[in-house]
């Protein structure tokens, strides 16, 4: 019996532990084995989650189209909404843009541009440049130029000037938004810009023989037209047309919407927005281009912007409806079979007139009145001017035609009556209709209020929030895979206007 409490030592398996038959061994394995799947599964799960937004970039939209609406501010929409009226894209509303320059904190037309289209901060007056390191200036990569040299079919649709800087600052670089001969020249030998609707004529045919060097394809107002209402389904492979496609149709810019039926371009009248924008997808989506990467659209409403400049909320309100129609137009595209990926977003690059709903102590508004306004300030004004009269019934015999009924004898016919020259008829048409409506402006240009954006389609959800306008550019060239900085290192040799 003492010698069996040295047994164990003597026995070799006693000593190393118990010994494992092959069964527990491949339990055992069969745990750990598990575990380590457990665990990579997981690592790979948190990496994806932290990569979600990278990883769009392989996943990107096809089809990219962005309205500009052109100085429009929430405060414009609000007012249409007390008019009764409803626009598609408001239930899109997915933020705000902060529309700060690099030079001022109320931008102008040149720079609140340039920041959604380059991604880069820029001073005001300056149209696709942006200051650098040595104290002068650059050219930025835009988007639209990212998608040309993504190989995309390219399209731009204004219903102002083709060489206005809300426009320009998107195909051009230029140090002055006000040399048009210099950014219509940089338009027509743009290489990869497909197709152009707008105005401008006045400048654009000084530089025929460019025109015709780089092979524009001249389209009529009854070319688009066409188009828009019998335009086949979008890829259907028709190759006809003749590429890049060139609409010019008035010597500046169309004709307000709420001014269409005056036919003012060349004796015709002007496309609406709807119009313009539904012949060009309908054209691009023909273009060899779109079968292979898809298009980028750019649908600039210029009117709006000088509408709400002029403090004229009857046209800035007609400019907000032309644009809802267009939007509507994009979002039947998208909806279509096969244009799933398909992202549309509007934006509004600042804010233009200071418009505030509310005036001074009074809480009485009538919005619903400016639905029976038929004409813009400056067109009431004109026919104003050529009558030239003071009597009070010939005044409101005009004014009845075009929505302007009953002015009071006491309060606002002695205003038109005693204007003598055609700002003081503007001053007094103004004051009258604002207080009809129970408005106020506060500023006949850009203020630096934010502005909102809306965004429907393939990865919208991306876009959510207060962003900078450099912020937004960012992210919507993430979402169409576009490469702002390597696009702005190619375009660095591009020359830019020295005026």
């Amino acid at each position: 019996d003492a010698m069996s409490t040295h047994d164990d030592h003597g026995d070799p398996e006693a000593a190393h532990g118990e010994k494992l038959d092959p069964a527990a061994l491949r339990s055992r394995y069969i745990t750990v084995t598990a575990f380590i799947a457990f665990l990579s599964v997981f690592v790979i799960g948190v990496v994806l989650a932290t990569r979600q937004n990278d990883d769009i970039l392989s996943v990107h939209a096809r089809n990219v189209i962005v309205f500009f609406a052109d100085g429009m501010a929430l405060s414009h929409v609000a007012i249409a909404r007390a008019a009764n009226q409803s626009f598609a894209f408001d239930q899109y509303m997915a933020g705000s843009i902060m529309t700060s320059s690099e030079s001022h904190w109320v931008p102008d037309m040149s720079s609140g541009s340039t920041a959604l289209s380059c991604g880069l901060s820029t001073n005001n007056k300056l149209v696709g440049v942006v200051p650098n390191s040595d104290g002068g200036l650059s050219p930025c990569g835009t988007l639209l130029e990212a998608a040309m040299s993504d190989g995309r079919a390219v399209g731009v649709v204004t219903n102002g000037l083709i060489t206005a800087p809300i426009v320009a600052s998107w195909l051009t670089h230029s140090r002055s938004p006000d040399d048009a001969v210099f950014i219509a020249n940089k338009i027509l030998t743009k290489v990869g810009l497909d197709l152009v609707f707008g105005g401008g004529d006045d400048v654009i045919s000084r530089l025929k023989s460019v025109e015709e060097s780089f092979g524009w394809n001249r389209v009529s107002v009854d070319d688009v037209v066409e188009e828009s209402t019998n335009g086949t389904d979008s890829g259907s492979g028709n190759k006809d047309i003749e590429w890049p496609v060139l609409g010019v149709f008035a010597r500046r810019q169309l004709s307000f919407a709420i001014d269409r039926e005056l036919k003012s371009c060349n004796g015709q009248e002007c496309p609406t927005l709807k119009e313009m924008t539904k012949s060009a997808i309908e054209m691009l989506a023909k273009n060899s281009k779109y079968e292979k990467k898809g298009m980028t659209l750019a649908v600039f409403n210029a009117r709006l912007g000088t509408a709400a400049r002029n403090n004229d909320i009857a046209a800035v309100f007609r400019e907000i409806q032309d644009l809802n129609d267009a939007f509507k137009t994009a979002l039947e595209f998208q909806r279509e079979e096969g244009n799933e990926k398909t992202l549309i977003v509007v934006v509004s690059p600042y804010e233009a007139g200071g418009l505030v709903f509310g005036r001074d102590s009074s809480f009485d508004s009538y919005p619903e009145d400016i639905v029976k306004v038929e004409r813009s300030i400056p067109t009431i004004v004109s026919y104003l001017d050529r009558a030239n009269s003071k009597n009070p019934t010939e005044i409101q015999e005009l004014l009845d035609h075009f929505g302007l009924t009953n002015l009071n004898n006491q309060t606002e016919m002695p205003l038109l009556v005693n204007a003598n020259f055609t700002a003081a008829r503007n001053d007094a048409l103004l004051k009258i209709l604002n207080t009809r409506f129970g408005i106020r402006w506060t500023s006949t240009n850009p203020t630096g209020s934010d502005t909102p954006f809306y965004a429907v389609g393939y990865n919208a959800d991306k876009l959510r929030g207060s962003l900078l306008n450099t912020d937004f550019a960012q992210s919507l060239a993430k979402l169409a895979n576009f490469d702002l900085k390597t696009e702005t290192k190619r375009r660095l040799s591009e020359s830019i206007s020295q005026s």
